[in-house]
């Protein structure tokens, strides 16, 4: 079960690996641009996007990191060796990042009395 699970989140891992796009500098101008809307900015949806640059900007060195490493090829040179120690970094990133991207849309299209 555990190896399913291992292949399972591999096999998702690489559908994503070069999605870093999404959280550059046009995702913080966007997100910077939201947050700047009038209001005093202490909704929950302001406090959810915060987390989620937050996130983005301590976790997506470990997820580029390894999609350097592909993309410069050095699996050849070490074995794969470099893409073993950074596949759990990255694997984490990514799911801290999906995390805090979900709370922002969850929250965010919340429309309870509670959450306005």
């Amino acid at each position: 079960m555990a190896a399913d699970d291992e292949r399972l989140r591999l096999g998702a891992f690489w559908r994503v690996r070069t999605d870093t796009h999404h959280f550059n500098a046009d995702f913080h101008a966007r997100a910077e641009a939201v947050l700047a809307l009038p209001g005093d900015g202490s909704t929950a949806a302001d406090a959810a996007l915060r987390r989620l640059l937050d996130t983005v900007d301590r976790r997506l060195p470990a997820w580029q990191a390894l999609v350097d490493y592909n993309a410069a090829e050095r699996m050849r040179d070490d074995g794969g060796e470099g893409g073993r120690q950074l596949l759990p970094g990255c694997i984490a990133a990514i799911d801290a990042i999906e995390a805090a991207a979900w709370a922002y849309i969850e929250t965010a299209t919340d429309r309870t009395p509670d959450h306005a």
